[in-house]
């Protein structure tokens, strides 16, 4: 727990300093999704990919096919029906919004979940993955696995119960992780760390690695992407490979 009380310490502490920020990147740098978690996210990526994919429903098979020759009104329609599916499955309340936006500094923000609007917003720019069908379905999944684990959360009271619940047992040391990531603010920026340590928020490390179950589900089923999520050089990858996932 040794870690957990250092975050706890740093999160009590109001404004959360920039020396605070650099210590949380050094913990989240060495803290890696155990088997136990790895196969919740597996789990949870096949069980979604079988019913969207259903063959007996075809809706998915067919947008996939047609995807290209869809109005933009169109797309967001298969979108919203795509998370209301996930709404569902996942057991949220998840509204989908839509922003057009460039790149900001040569970076481009394909969506976002808000944890103040517990919505996602999905960036529709000429760029962006919402013109893919593959693509922005893996966006989404990952939002939404944002949005089940900040549910998740929301239950938390504070950071000593979450201390406490994960020394009971009642939460695994990964939810306790994503705990401190999410609430108290120990959130390692892109623009402050850049990708390879943003990438490592434990918050992130769920989702990037659950859209990697989704993209291997989905491509299974026909929908492949030409843009992996996670590389062989990739710590998130070489995680998977030392616990038999990859």
């Amino acid at each position: 727990m040794a870690n957990l009380e250092e975050l706890y310490r740093m999160s009590s502490t109001r404004p959360v300093s920039a020396n605070d920020k650099s210590r949380a990147n050094e913990i989240y740098a060495q803290f890696r999704l155990d088997p136990r978690t790895l196969a919740q996210l597996e789990n949870t990526a096949a069980e979604v990919a079988a019913q969207v994919f259903d063959p007996r429903g075809a809706n998915f098979g067919r947008h996939a096919s047609n995807w290209s020759s869809y109005s933009e009104t169109e797309r967001k329609a298969v979108v919203e029906e795509f998370v209301d599916t996930l709404n569902e499955m996942l057991n949220l309340s998840v509204e989908v919004g839509y922003m057009d936006q460039a790149r900001v500094n040569g970076f481009l923000t394909h969506g976002y979940f808000s944890s103040a609007s517990r919505n996602i917003t999905l960036n529709t720019h000429p760029e962006s993955s919402f013109h893919s069908f593959s693509h922005v379905l893996k966006v989404i999944f990952h939002e939404m696995m944002h949005a089940a684990y900040f549910d998740k959360a929301t239950e938390i009271g504070s950071p000593t119960e979450a201390i406490e619940m994960a020394r009971n047992g009642e939460i695994d040391y990964a939810m306790a992780m994503t705990y401190f990531n999410a609430r108290p603010g120990l959130y390692i920026s892109y623009n402050e760390f850049g990708e390879s340590s943003y990438i490592l928020n434990p918050h992130e490390q769920v989702a990037f690695t659950a859209q990697h179950f989704w993209e291997k589900e989905a491509a299974a089923r026909g929908v492949t992407d030409n843009k992996p999520t996670l590389r062989a050089a990739n710590p998130l990858f070489r995680n998977l490979r030392e616990h038999g996932f990859a």
